[in-house]
């Protein structure tokens, strides 16, 4: 590993050139008001800011917690409309069977193993 040694007056220098050419782009913008002017748009620009940043990042009314509440959302009108498809397949069988005796007698055969008197009731299991 190579020691880099330089004196506290270079580090000083390097750092004083890195601010100025940084805050190039400010006095660019800035430059055209003056001191007191300057002073308000930094301090409107930091509470904006710091209104942005706690609108995004609050957990009660933040952006994230919508857009995980949204998400949470779009999945429950899913689940929605797929109860309503059964719902509706559900009450077509209900239908057929307290009106049609023959669907009745048909369900009660191969759901409950009824049989009519006289019949045998023969059980076939598939084995893997």
């Amino acid at each position: 590993m190579e020691e880099i040694i330089c004196s506290f007056d270079e580090v000083e220098l390097y750092l004083h050139q890195l601010i100025e050419s940084s805050m190039g782009w400010f006095d660019k913008y800035f430059r055209k008001y003056d001191k007191d002017q300057r002073t308000s748009i930094i301090l409107y620009f930091s509470v904006t800011l710091i209104f942005v940043l706690y609108v995004v990042f609050n957990r009660e009314i933040g952006l994230i917690n919508w857009a995980k509440n949204g998400l949470e959302l779009r999945q429950q009108k899913k689940e929605i409309v797929r109860y309503d498809k059964e719902i509706g397949v559900m009450e077509k069988k209900i239908n057929m069977l307290s009106t049609d005796k023959d669907t009745l007698e048909q369900f009660a055969r191969e759901n409950f193993l009824f049989a009519s008197p006289g019949e045998d009731v023969y059980l076939i299991s598939e084995e893997d």
